[in-house]
């Protein structure tokens, strides 16, 4: 890593604690971080981002696979990502209804591994002919992540409390994003390493770094004798990398899915809002302000006065407030003159 990277990732860390930290203390904060004490809201908020972690991934591998190992025009390459936007639209507005009628956990343990299975299929794409098997990986991938995210967003609204749910569809979106730049960089990043090492003993190292690529090396490698084994090799190099950067994707997806099984049919928070004392529709023996017997009274005991007035007129069900008061007296006359 080099050193600008390392302060930027520093300084990320250290800008982040600073706003949780202030996010802690302020009475009217941004994101209310008792949100993330609900099981159900985090589960659900780490499936989301897992979904589309592996769904950015696939889709920086796909691109240039179709382009640079295939040697597809942009045209056709482009029509060979339509199946897998119709996947996803099928995925929203289909699948996801049969899913729905299982419980949270179960339904997204079934989307991730299907995700997951999507992501092993493409190791059977080899860099001489794997558009059949990789187009299907991406409609398998639509119909999965699609129904997962339809789900989870759900699932983090609905956990969240009637004023909060604003927030919670923001940290929903954010969760989405987050997982989206790790999946194109932690994906990403596996898949050029391996082809870096494996691209060293195919590209004289005279190219430079034109080599770090598979476009640069495909570029570099045009002119000189032998171009079309080190093509070959180059296009391998790169296939081997997107290979196990989807399988390591496909081991994130297993166990996000293993993680969105414990995610419980009720919201935990709905829950922990329950009253642990007695419930209101029952009566508690005393009234919440002034604290005396609610109970009615039995033969024998004592009055009480309510507001302050004389025992013997309490006893007798007087109400001094109604001698005080001509219209509460009813009868017109101006009771006891109170004034000089």
């Amino acid at each position: 890593m080099s050193p600008v990277a390392s302060v930027l990732l520093l300084a990320g860390v250290g800008l982040g604690a600073a706003f949780i930290r202030r996010q802690r203390r302020t009475p009217a904060p941004l994101i209310d971080l008792a949100l993330f004490r609900a099981k159900r809201f985090r589960l659900a908020l780490v499936v989301k981002s897992t979904a589309v972690f592996v769904l950015l991934g696939f889709t920086l591998y796909f691109a240039q696979y179709l382009q640079l190992v295939l040697g597809l025009g942009p045209a056709a390459a482009g029509v060979w990502t339509l199946p897998s936007s119709a996947a996803f639209v099928v995925g929203s507005t289909i699948v996801v209804h049969p899913l729905r009628r299982l419980a949270p956990g179960p339904a997204l343990a079934i989307t991730m591994s299907a995700t997951a299975l999507a992501l092993l299929l493409v190791l059977g794409a080899s860099p001489a002919d794997g558009l059949g098997v990789i187009v299907a990986a991406s409609v398998l991938l639509g119909l999965s992540v699609a129904p997962t995210v339809t789900i989870v967003t759900e699932l983090i609204v609905a956990s969240a409390p009637p004023e909060d749910t604003g927030a919670a569809s923001g940290i929903s979106e954010t969760a989405a994003e987050l997982g989206g730049a790790l999946g194109l960089a932690v994906l990403g990043s596996i898949g050029a390493a391996v082809f870096r090492h494996r691209i060293v003993e195919i590209v004289p190292a005279a190219l430079g770094q034109s080599g770090d690529t598979l476009g640069g090396a495909l570029a570099a490698v045009a002119g000189p004798p032998g171009a079309d084994a080190m093509i070959a090799g180059a296009r391998a190099a790169f296939v081997n990398g997107m290979n196990i950067a989807m399988a390591f994707g496909a081991a994130v997806a297993v166990a996000a899915g293993l993680l969105a099984w414990r995610i419980s049919p009720r919201a935990d928070l709905e829950q922990a809002e329950a009253p642990s004392g007695p419930s209101s529709e029952e009566p508690s023996g005393r009234e919440g302000g002034g604290g005396r017997d609610a109970r009615a009274p039995r033969d024998g005991d004592p009055q009480v006065p309510a507001d302050g007035l004389s025992r013997e007129k309490c006893a007798h069900g007087i109400d001094d407030r109604r001698r005080l008061d001509p219209a509460r007296r009813g009868d017109g006359s101006a009771g006891p003159h109170l004034g000089g």
